[in-house]
């Protein structure tokens, strides 16, 4: 019997993607997983054994783990790939995203982008962030790989959508700007006959500034069940996603699945996820994103259908795991 290829998964958490891929990376491979960094000297340690075990190491996100498992790949010359796209790899100092915007934390990203063996973006517009910000001599370094969604986890509804506008984050301060909470209160003051929902965990004090700009028709039930969450997108016409970047948009492509018509911005990934059954406003404009809810929920066309067909298209499991098993396998033949 062949023996089996190992494969070292270093990650922040085996949350949301990072499991999936750890799903696909045990169906071909021997893995050991570093997902546990609060002992710097703990993860330290497990990070070195598993790099002189392992054949190549696959490392979510270029974070200060990052920076440390691609040195080591070098210094025991085992390759290695990084999965990128989220704050790693932007810099948007106007609202204070992204790791390069601090000259303590920049250090991270360009050592593990730099000792790379491979970058793979989860979009093209990641990917357009990653060859913009970092010094990278060979561009064919830097692919997208897109996530996957699984659409029997986000069926489609049973029963009529209601006239309800959904969106999803963690309240706090470092998100009211950049995923467009304040954008998405302010623009359903212009609505007051429909009902807005944002769901999300309440971090800090950021709540209590937005509600103190919220109309009474906006709800903030904070962090609920998956069962809850679901049910929400199920009922919902419109899933609002106007933030000032998104690296992909997990949150948008789950409420398309869910039928949910989608309000946009068009920034980062969001031209991607949403595709063509989303409305598209501009960053931080509540009026001209209130004009497009109401044309949304009065919106019979079928959107919400082709809103899931989309995703189902363009992001299957089957991709994400031949991409990865090709890359994986290319590294090591070379």
């Amino acid at each position: 019997m062949k023996q089996r290829k190992k494969v070292l998964l270093v990650a922040h958490n085996l949350d949301d993607f990072v499991g999936q891929d750890l799903e696909i990376l045990k169906k071909h491979y021997d893995v050991r997983i570093v997902a546990d960094h609060k002992d710097r000297m703990k993860s330290t340690l497990k990070m070195i054994r598993g790099v002189k075990w392992c054949d190549l190491c696959y490392i979510w996100f270029a974070a200060n783990y990052a920076a440390m498992a691609t040195s080591l790949c070098k210094v025991f010359q085992k390759k290695s790939i990084v999965i990128a796209g989220g704050y790693d790899v932007v810099h948007m100092p106007e609202i204070g995203y992204g790791l390069l915007c601090d000259k303590k934390t920049a250090i991270y990203p360009k050592t593990a982008i730099k000792y790379a063996d491979k970058i793979l973006t989860f979009s093209d517009a990641s990917k357009k962030d990653t060859l913009k910000n970092f010094k990278i001599k060979d561009k064919n370094k830097v692919e997208t790989m897109y996530l996957y969604i699984d659409p029997k986890k986000y069926p489609a509804p049973k029963k009529p959508k209601l006239k309800i506008v959904l969106t999803i984050g963690e309240i706090r301060d470092s998100t009211i700007k950049r995923k467009g909470h304040e954008t998405f209160v302010k623009a359903a003051a212009y609505l007051p006959d429909y009902q807005f929902i944002l769901i999300g965990k309440h971090v800090d004090d950021t709540i209590n500034i937005l509600k103190k700009i919220a109309p009474p028709n906006v709800a903030f039930p904070g962090f609920v069940s998956l069962n809850e969450m679901m049910q929400t997108m199920q009922n919902a016409k419109v899933y609002c996603q106007v933030s000032a970047h998104e690296g992909f948009g997990f949150s948008l492509a789950e409420a398309m699945l869910c039928e949910c018509i989608p309000i946009c911005t068009r920034r980062g990934s969001l031209p991607e996820v949403g595709g063509p059954s989303a409305y598209f406003v501009p960053n931080a404009d509540p009026k001209k994103t209130a004009d497009a809810i109401k044309k949304a929920l009065n919106d019979e066309s079928g959107r919400g259908k082709k809103a899931r067909k989309h995703i189902v298209k363009n992001y299957p499991r089957s991709r994400r795991e031949k991409l990865i098993v090709e890359h994986i396998n290319k590294l090591l033949k070379n």
